[in-house]
């Protein structure tokens, strides 16, 4: 057995960073997608019911006198829905695998989901789909839309460690952290965002730094479709396209082609992401929240921007723990599910030793450097300001509703904005590719342990 063992070890160690990733996150995918119940992960009950909606036809939500943005839904679906974890959860799950499906319907409200774009929820309408094709119960039909979704999220980000020249290890540690997984094996449309982001980094850092040539026909689809796609999943993300500058002009063939590709791009990207603003701008209102009035918000930025960044450098000081804590994963579900704060520590040393004891090297040139630090800049400014605009209210000293995730699209970007040109000498790291494994099966094996006993 122990050779065995040995021998299993040994092939793992000869695996890519790629397949690596696959092997580990196949397993712990699973795990996060099976033990959480529905609802448990943030928003994703209001997920479901825009998710299940599109799957009937319902690509613009409905709105009436009494609902902001829904439409009407099997009954049943309001049976899933676990908010937060509770002994005999387990128990009710399979009640409601046993329970028929009902044939009413009831008013559900989803505002909160309808302004996303039907687009970014294809994997899991698929999988929804394909529940209601064979009559599986409600609760089956969602967890198929989830493993619809994780499926999606690891080829993406399989495809962006195998497309990066560099910092391969880098991206595998982002793809791996526990709020990875757990957003990727959830109904969430941040699965498709993140893989969506790494995916166009590792894919544009390939054509930078590794592709000779002009790239081919699939590449240059590729890039259209992912730049319209992000911005759909998140419009925030948007800024990350101007990566694309980056690309050398041979690539595109000349500098012409690469300016009218570059053009049409952003023509198409915006023109789209625009159009459905405007169809989905109504659903923004939220009657709960009393004290948010956006047009205030607005004009109070407008009239006095200073005062706006010193609000956000108050509100960084302010959560930067909450926002490292719950970027990791160490507030899992709901902010529910904590784990211990050494994960915190440990996982600030791992990313600080991946970072700078990496003796990988690309030569950057200054401007491309300077994309490389701007893109989070403006990105950062976009998240804050939308939840300044939308969710915090009027006069409050702290934007409310950012949470650490939000900022995971963009930092594989940190080891460009830090690379050094000038070649390092090589040392001996004390750090290995097999410990950051074991470091992170130990970290997304305490969440799940967590998550479980939580729900038994």
């Amino acid at each position: 057995m122990d050779t065995r063992i040995r021998q299993l070890i040994f092939r793992v160690k000869s695996f890519s960073p790629e397949k690596i990733f696959l092997f580990c996150a196949i397993p712990l995918g699973l795990l996060f997608l099976i033990v959480h119940p529905i609802g448990e992960v943030p928003d994703e009950f209001t997920h479901l019911m825009r998710i299940y909606g599109i799957s009937e036809g319902t690509l613009i939500a409905e709105q009436s006198e009494t609902n902001n943005g829904g439409s009407k839904l099997p009954s049943g679906l309001k049976e899933i829905n676990q908010m937060l974890p509770e002994a005999g959860t387990y128990a009710e799950i399979g009640a409601d695998l046993a329970r028929p499906n009902s044939d009413d319907y009831e008013e559900y409200n989803y505002s909160t989901a309808a302004i996303y774009n039907p687009v970014c929820y294809l994997p899991q309408v698929l999988g929804i789909l394909i529940g209601r094709i064979f009559n599986m119960p409600y609760v089956a039909q969602a967890y198929l839309g989830r493993l619809l979704n994780l499926i999606v999220f690891l080829i993406l980000v399989y495809f962006s460690i195998k497309y990066i020249p560099k910092f391969k290890h880098w991206l595998m540690f982002l793809a791996l952290l526990p709020i990875s997984l757990q957003e990727a094996s959830s109904l969430s449309p941040d699965a498709l965002a993140i893989g969506l982001c790494f995916f166009i980094i590792g894919l544009t850092a390939h054509l930078a730094y590794s592709e000779k040539g002009k790239m081919s026909i699939c590449e240059l689809i590729l890039l259209y479709i992912v730049a319209i796609v992000i911005g759909f999943c998140k419009i925030v993300y948007l800024p990350l396209l101007l990566i694309y500058f980056i690309i050398p002009s041979e690539r595109f063939g000349s500098k012409k082609m690469k300016w009218i590709h570059g053009i049409a791009i952003a023509a198409v990207t915006i023109a789209l992401n625009l159009g459905w603003l405007l169809v989905s701008s109504r659903y923004l209102a939220n009657p709960a929240l009393a004290d948010v009035d956006s047009g205030v918000q607005l004009a109070h930025l407008t009239a006095n921007p200073l005062r706006y960044l010193l609000i956000i450098a108050k509100t960084i000081n302010a959560r930067l723990t909450f926002y490292l804590t719950s970027g990791f994963g160490l507030n899992l579900g709901h902010f529910a599910i904590d784990l211990p704060s050494i994960f915190l520590y440990l996982s600030l040393i791992f990313a600080t030793l991946i970072l700078s004891q990496n003796t990988e090297r690309l030569k950057i040139k200054p401007f491309e450097r300077a994309v490389f630090i701007l893109i989070p800049c403006i990105i950062c400014i976009l998240i804050f300001t939308s939840l300044y605009i939308q969710w915090t209210a009027v006069d409050a000293p702290i934007i409310d509703g950012v949470q650490g995730r939000y900022f995971l699209p963009f930092l594989p970007l940190l080891p460009f904005m830090l690379n050094n040109n000038h070649p390092k000498v090589h040392r001996s790291s004390p750090i290995r590719m097999r410990h950051i494994i074991i470091y992170l099966i130990i970290f997304n094996l305490t969440g799940i342990i967590k998550i479980f006993l939580a729900n038994l």
